[in-house]
């Protein structure tokens, strides 16, 4: 009786791995969420530095510039406007180092990572 049973759940399960199932490739979602997030967020490279607190955070503060000790130190022991966020300003050193004080490349770099949280997001709620 046994026998019967093992052999019919190999003969089913041997036939259902015949018929393509036809899914979405697992990559497609997060690629059309990243897209989505990039093409919702593009018009803000167009923009400057906005007035609300670019001028305190980014003009006006030399301590962020680099990625040097002297920058590090800086970054991972100020209060500077209220929070402690050492990887913003790690991130801002970063977007000083490629791009300078150009805001086209501080957007940018905003915009592609909004899309990553984004596409994290989405992943990992198709994990769960």
């Amino acid at each position: 009786m046994k026998r019967n049973t093992l052999r019919k759940s190999r003969k089913s399960s041997k036939l259902a791995g015949n018929h393509p199932t036809k899914t979405w490739p697992l990559w497609l979602v997060p690629a059309i969420v990243a897209v989505a997030t990039c093409v919702a967020f593009l018009p803000v490279l167009w923009n400057g530095f906005v007035e609300w607190d670019d001028y305190e955070n980014l003009l006006n503060n030399p301590h962020y510039r680099g990625l040097g000790w002297n920058q590090l130190r800086w970054m991972f022991t100020t209060i500077h406007m209220g929070p402690y966020q050492p990887l913003s300003w790690l991130t801002l050193g970063v977007d000083y180092l490629l791009w300078g004080m150009n805001p086209v490349g501080y957007h940018l770099t905003s915009i592609i990572l909004h899309a990553a949280n984004a596409v994290f997001f989405i992943s990992s709620a198709d994990a769960s």
